[in-house]
């Protein structure tokens, strides 16, 4: 079973991200426990929102739908790209990211 179509799949490479910067602000700030995990969510979150979001506009821009015209019926059909990942549209991954960063905020904000 195929679990994404098109590009979809690098949908999953700000995750990578996020996971790094979770890591990497553990290792260098003086923050310990969930405080320091919040930090990381809140960077890599907006980082990796920031990314899909102008990957996603790109490939739009790259590829414009296009009108194909049946000649036989004159019917009009507009052909779009499909990136999705577990059957979502790559373009609503941005705003689960940028959720994650404000869910790195409260998680900061109450440790």
């Amino acid at each position: 079973m195929l679990i994404w179509q098109g590009k979809g799949i690098l949908a999953l490479v700000p995750a990578l991200l996020i996971g790094a910067m979770f890591g990497l602000t553990e290792a260098v700030t003086p923050l310990e426990g969930p405080a320091a995990g919040g930090v990381g969510m809140i960077v890599g979150g907006i980082a990796g929102a920031a990314l899909l979001w102008w990957f996603d506009r790109w490939l739009e821009r790259r590829n414009p739908p296009r009108t194909m015209v049946d000649q036989r019926t004159g019917r009009q059909m507009v052909l779009r790209r499909r990136d999705t990942l577990f059957f979502l549209p790559m373009r609503w991954f941005p705003y689960m990211y940028g959720a994650l960063a404000l869910g790195g905020i409260a998680v900061t904000a109450t440790a």
